[in-house]
Formats: C-alpha cells, sequence, structure tokens
C-alpha cells in the first residue's frame, strides 16, 4: 500500500505542476507578449514530459491497485486536480482559438485574399492592371 500511496502523492504533485504550467500559459497568452513566445513553447515541452510521467504513473498504479480506503481518498484528489487541468485547458484553448480568428481577421483586412474562379476570373483583392502588351 506504501508504494501507491506514493504514486498517487508523486501524481498529485505532477497535476498540480501541470495546472500551475497552463495557468502561466493563460497569462502569456492574454497579455499578447511576442517575447513571451519563447516561455510558452517551453511551457509546452515541459507540459509532453509531465503527460508521459503521468501516464507510467497511471501504469505503475493500475499494477499495484487495490482497493483502500486511502487508495480511494487519494483517487478523489486526483480526479478533482485532473478536473481542473482539463478545464484550464479548455479555457486556453478557447482563447487560443479566439486570438486566432482575431488575427485571421485582421489579416484579411490588412492583405485581403486573391484567387481564381474555375473560370480563370479574380475572386477578389485588388483589380489587376495591365503592363502593357499581354
Amino acid at each position: 500500500m506504501e508504494r501507491l500511496r506514493e504514486l498517487y502523492k508523486e501524481e498529485i504533485l505532477l497535476l498540480q505542476e501541470l495546472l500551475e504550467l497552463l495557468e502561466r500559459d493563460q497569462e502569456i497568452v492574454r497579455r499578447g507578449s511576442l517575447g513571451e513566445l519563447e516561455e510558452l513553447m517551453e511551457s509546452n515541452k515541459k507540459k509532453e514530459t509531465i503527460a508521459l510521467k503521468l501516464k507510467v504513473l497511471e501504469e505503475e498504479k493500475r499494477r499495484l491497485e487495490t482497493h483502500h480506503p486511502q487508495a480511494e481518498e487519494l483517487e478523489e484528489t486526483v480526479r478533482e486536480l485532473a478536473s481542473k487541468v482539463f478545464s484550464q485547458g479548455e479555457r486556453n484553448r478557447m482563447l487560443l482559438e479566439g486570438s486566432l480568428a482575431l488575427i485571421r481577421a485582421m489579416l484579411g483586412v490588412l492583405l485581403p485574399s486573391s484567387g481564381y474562379r474555375a473560370d480563370g476570373s479574380l475572386l477578389s483583392g485588388p483589380p489587376m492592371r495591365s503592363r502593357g502588351r499581354v
């Protein structure tokens, strides 16, 4: 039982670290600072490492798990933290999607897209001028 308790405690610490990283990511995205973009990318690497560690812990827990009252209490803590991590991840996803939509809209205004229809005529964009003979 002692090893199982250690695994749960390690899992809880990893989930808390993951939640802190996600909350920090949200702050960075809200500020929109290009200077912090590198920090955001480093955070992604840390989150990937944590995810791998959590997977290994989960596999080891499955091998050891027995129904024990202390294990159930720790599992509830893990579930609560995992739920918070998921919620924060969803908030970050929506924030990023909103930011991307705004960037696309601004680019659409600044750089009107141009392309061609099936018949070869111009879809949109500034009128084309002839520069002499064709």
